[in-house]
C-alpha cells in the first residue's frame, strides 16, 4: 500500500491493446511479480492514468508497485502520483493499472 488516502469518485478507461508482445530479455509484458516496482508497460499506465486527469501534462509518479499478478495472464499495479487540479494546485491520487494480457486500464481514485 502506498499510503495515500482515496477520497471521490472512482473513474475508469481502457487503452486498446497497447503492445502485448514486447520483450524485455525473454520475458513478455505479463511476466510480473508482486512486490516489482520496475515493469515491462509502465509507461503505457502512465498513459492510461494521464487521460483522466484535468492537466496531463502536470502528471508525476511519486511511486509504483505490481500488488497482484497472475503469471501468464496479468498483473495490476498501483501508482501514487501528483497533478494539476481545476484550479491550478497539486494534489496527490492513487491509481491501479491492470493489464489483462491485451489491454491496460486505469482506475484513478480521487
Amino acid at each position: 500500500m502506498l499510503g495515500l488516502g482515496c477520497l471521490g469518485a472512482v473513474y475508469s478507461i481502457v487503452i486498446a491493446s497497447l503492445s502485448t508482445s514486447s520483450t524485455n530479455r525473454g520475458v513478455t509484458v505479463t511476466d510480473a511479480t508482486i512486490g516489482d516496482t520496475q515493469y515491462i508497460g509502465r509507461g503505457n499506465c502512465d498513459k492510461a492514468i494521464k487521460t483522466q486527469l484535468t492537466d496531463p501534462d502536470s502528471y508525476q509518479r511519486i511511486a509504483t508497485q505490481i500488488v497482484d499478478a497472475k503469471p501468464g495472464s496479468g498483473w495490476v499495479a498501483r501508482t501514487a502520483f501528483r497533478s494539476r487540479n481545476g484550479f491550478g494546485g497539486y494534489r496527490e491520487a492513487t491509481a491501479d493499472c491492470v493489464f489483462d494480457g491485451n489491454s491496460y486500464r486505469a482506475i484513478v481514485m480521487q
